[in-house]
């Protein structure tokens, strides 16, 4: 994601398709629609920011925690951890997924990860 996690101002100014697809539900407000400050404080709001996209949210049936109706709760600690927050799933998923911040264990069926992908616009071919 191209955005200063220190002052919440994007790269140039621009909306990344990264971005497009975050919420800090307290407010209901995605990322590219925030101020600076906004986003400073949807990056440390443990539990209420949240991934939207609409591949994931399709995906995510079988996580039994760590979501919030069909949104996946990001890293979001406070304070921020650079490299961490923001860019990968909380660490209250369950079952564990491979973009959380901390390796717990092996992932062998990861649920969540191609969907991702796909919401930033990748394409993906399952074999």
């Amino acid at each position: 994601m191209w955005l200063d996690l220190a002052t919440g101002a994007k790269l140039r100014g621009f909306d990344d398709t990264f971005m497009r697809n975050l919420e800090d539900y307290a407010t209901g407000k995605l990322y590219p629609a925030m101020t600076d400050a906004e986003r400073v404080t949807a990056s440390q709001n443990t539990g209420n920011l949240h991934w939207v996209g609409a591949h994931v949210r399709a995906a995510i049936g079988a996580l039994t925690a760590g979501k919030v109706g069909d949104h996946v709760q990001m890293f979001a600690p406070s304070p921020q951890q650079p490299g961490s927050s923001v860019s990968h799933w909380n660490t209250g998923l369950s079952p564990d997924q491979l973009m959380e911040p901390v390796y717990t264990k092996p992932c062998h069926s990861p649920l969540l990860e191609l969907p991702l992908l796909q919401d930033i616009g990748w394409t993906v071919t399952r074999h």
